[in-house]
């Protein structure tokens, strides 16, 4: 051992000793003075680190190891409390406050697996066809096991135009399938589209809660009411979340003044707080109904699981990723800091929407109140607000309706792996002049698919036939937005989405909020 490391080992010991010893000692005689205190716990750890120095096969840097103690320290807590060494936190800084290259993909940890929260429309990510749930298990050939978030977001990160390639499992695909990006600035709109789906219904999709995402929300719904609708549908799929504030403020446009819409617990002071509405609603309380699925996350959940719990509206779709928990990014020095979950978001009922909220000391400690309706589904019961219908919560937000999108085939994986709805849409619509109102005929689909042909693209007839409806919206929503923008291609392919038209059919049948509750309950 050189005899500056051992040196700076000793000052350590020596400080640790004397911090927990002086400043906590008199805690530790209140509660225990046997061999599981925390001041042995410290000496036995620095023991460790100075064992290892001395004995292992090869040099090891005592820095690295406190690094790597500390990061595993905090993972042992949830996915979201991470420590940030002088780059990340650089990073971190450049993230919220400068433009950067990136692929378009809200990540986080699910089961200590880097996984797709959601993908971000329009971007890279987007236009290569990955999914909400695919797990990211390498980046540039190198595994993803035991990565952190932080590490995950510098690897994929980078300068615009440069390329990343990411290995990707995907629930129904045997094999790693393996997509090369390239990044590029990311910018999203809140609001990229609304318009009316017929003469009484009007559509927002929602994919942010930005600071904008308040001002176009509102002017969305000003001019669909200008144009008829008396019923809405608002689409929150693959929203990863964003701003509280945005949240509550396009709750306000559902909620009588003075109701609660999302409260924080925390065990610090000043990190439980109830957020409510401020204003009446400006067009009173069409029926409403909002689509989720597991890409929608944090903000998407907390104006969604407020909207069910005061029986404003119903909830359509698959179950919502469970991101409901409140981190503070804490300097620790000039260079590194520590973003820690300081509270949990409830619902107006009570329930928590954080998936990590598992261990029962835990849930008895924040005060979540647990009701076991079924034993077998071992499901938390609570009860909305107004008309005391159960939902379920305590991890994530439970649609009322439960409506799963189609799983998208080994063949449309392959098409957008090697981005052949684009490529395609530039030499179709070369040669051929397309109206807006156009159709995927069969004579576009024989184009298609010896187009695949020709690109070496391995399918049988019945391969592509089970892929029939995902070629369509791909071929669809590529030539709309090729010829006229992303909005026409919401138009394009808005009567084609399952979620959507069932929306569309349960609003139809009712004239109130209640109707549509009634509906349900005798479905």
């Amino acid at each position: 051992m050189r005899k500056s490391q051992f040196a700076a080992i000793v000052i350590i010991v020596v400080v640790l000793s004397l911090l927990f010893g002086g400043i906590i000692g008199t805690y530790l005689g209140a509660q225990s003075t046997n061999d599981e205190s925390i001041t042995y716990k410290i000496r036995l750890f620095m023991k460790v680190i100075t064992s290892v120095e001395k004995n292992y096969f090869k040099e090891v840097e005592v820095g690295e190891l406190i690094d790597y103690a500390i990061r595993g320290m905090l993972r042992s807590l949830d996915p979201h409390t991470i420590y940030l060494d002088r780059d990340e936190y650089k990073d971190l800084l450049i993230g919220t406050k400068g433009k950067f290259g990136g692929l378009g993909i809200q990540i986080g940890l699910r089961e200590e697996i880097l996984t797709i929260i959601a993908p971000i429309e329009g971007t890279p990510a987007y236009n290569a066809g990955l999914l909400s749930g695919d797990k990211i298990v390498e980046i540039e050939d190198v595994s993803t096991y035991g990565i952190t978030l932080q590490e995950a977001v510098k690897k994929l990160r980078g300068k615009p135009g440069t390329k990343v390639t990411i290995g990707i499992e995907r629930e129904g695909i045997e094999n790693i399938t393996h997509f090369t990006i390239t990044r590029d600035i990311i910018s999203v709109k809140a609001v990229p589209y609304s318009g009316m789906v017929n003469n009484r219904i009007g559509y927002i999709r929602l994919s942010t809660f930005s600071e904008s995402s308040p001002d176009e929300f509102s002017h969305a719904i000003d001019s669909l009411i200008q144009e008829g609708a008396t019923k809405l549908i608002v689409d929150l799929r693959n929203n990863s979340g964003g701003l509280l504030k945005a949240s509550i403020d396009i709750s306000d446009n559902f909620f009588d003044k003075g109701k609660i819409i999302v409260k924080t617990k925390g065990r610090k002071i000043g990190t439980s707080k109830e957020y409510y509405a401020k204003k009446h609603p400006k067009y009173g309380e069409p029926p409403l109904i909002v689509l989720v699925n597991s890409g929608s996350a944090s903000a998407s959940e907390i104006f969604s699981s407020a909207i069910q719990d005061w029986d404003r509206g119903l909830i359509l779709g698959t179950k919502t990723f469970g991101k409901g928990s409140v981190q503070q990014v804490i300097p620790l020095d000039y260079e590194s800091a520590l973003k820690i979950t300081t509270a949990i978001y409830y619902s107006p009922s009570g329930r928590s929407i954080d998936m990590e909220v598992k261990d029962s000391k835990y849930r008895k400690f924040l005060g979540i109140s647990i009701k076991k309706d079924d034993e077998e589904k071992d499901t938390t019961t609570y009860y909305t607000q107004r008309l005391k219908r159960k939902v379920y919560g305590g991890s994530a937000v439970t649609p009322d309706i439960i409506v799963e999108s189609p799983k998208i085939t080994e063949l449309e994986t392959k098409i957008y792996q090697k981005g052949l709805f684009l490529t395609f849409t530039v030499d179709y619509t070369q040669k051929h002049k397309i109206d807006k109102d156009f159709t995927v005929d069969e004579l576009m689909l024989d184009s298609f698919k010896k187009y695949l042909q020709k690109k070496e693209i391995e399918f049988t007839e019945d391969d592509f036939e089970k892929s029939i409806t995902g070629i369509i919206i791909g071929l669809k929503r590529n030539i709309a937005i090729k010829l006229w923008g992303i909005s026409s291609s919401y138009e394009a392919i808005l009567t084609d989405d399952e979620l959507v038209t069932e929306a569309i059919e349960l609003l139809e049948k009712v004239r109130t909020t209640d109707d549509l509750f009634s509906f349900i309950e005798s479905k």
